[in-house]
């Protein structure tokens, strides 16, 4: 093996035996996450991909667009203020093999609102039937790749009936942004329509190629609106 491949094992492994010892860091939870990533990798340059090129190879799946839609997503271990794990989250925009989200959080007594970055909606949760309050978090916002997609949540959209974040919505929300619900449009416009047109150029490729899951199934919460004032 390559002696500095060798090194740089031994630093990883020294570095994750120190997490270990941490008693302000979840352990557990970060080999989960190390797992469930390893595992995706392995899944999709092996078995997908064949050990070959991956430049026009991606994973797709075969439906409809998910934009304005809640998933869950795995979003694994970041920072210490990244949001990380598995969360629910809204796709703002769906660029096919990628999704821009922003993930949702559960409210709890002790938590914080900031008029500017957050937005509260209401979910139903189908199976408990009761319905749920979560925070959206505008400063957690990020694309995705759409292997992150827990399909083991599955979601039912029959009655949404939140309005679409979209840059359509920018005269409504310009004149709410004092209100607690407020997600400014200019936020992402500028940087969601950069990230539109390089994703064109990815997905027109002629001899791309594409693996598809035709099983999937949306992931029990419906999506009903924003909390009244």
């Amino acid at each position: 093996m390559n002696k500095n491949i060798t090194n740089l094992e031994n630093l990883l492994n020294k570095n994750i035996k120190e997490l270990s010892k941490l008693k302000n860091y979840d352990y557990e939870k970060f080999l989960y996450s190390m797992i469930h990533l390893t595992s995706q990798l392995s899944y999709f340059y092996k078995k997908i991909a064949k050990n070959g090129p991956t430049e026009n190879v991606f994973y797709s799946r075969n439906m409809q667009s998910m934009e304005h839609k809640l998933i869950y997503i795995n979003l694994g271990r970041g920072f210490p203020k990244e949001l990380m794990d598995g969360h629910w989250c809204y796709v703002l925009k769906d660029y096919g093999c990628k999704l821009l989200v922003i993930p949702s959080t559960s409210i709890k007594n002790d938590s914080k609102f900031n008029s500017e970055y957050d937005m509260d909606i209401f979910s139903e949760d189908v199976e408990k039937e009761e319905v749920i309050k979560s925070r959206l978090c505008i400063t957690d916002m990020r694309t995705i790749d759409i292997q992150r997609i827990d399909k083991r949540k599955k979601y039912n959209h029959e009655n949404d009936d939140l309005t679409p974040l979209t840059k359509e919505t920018k005269g409504m929300l310009q004149k709410e942004k004092t209100e607690p619900d407020v997600i400014e449009s200019n936020l992402f416009k500028t940087e969601e329509e950069k990230k539109e047109e390089k994703t064109k150029e990815v997905l027109q490729l002629e001899h791309a190629v594409e693996v598809e899951d035709e099983n999937y199934e949306y992931p029990p919460v419906t999506l009903l609106s924003k909390p009244s004032k």
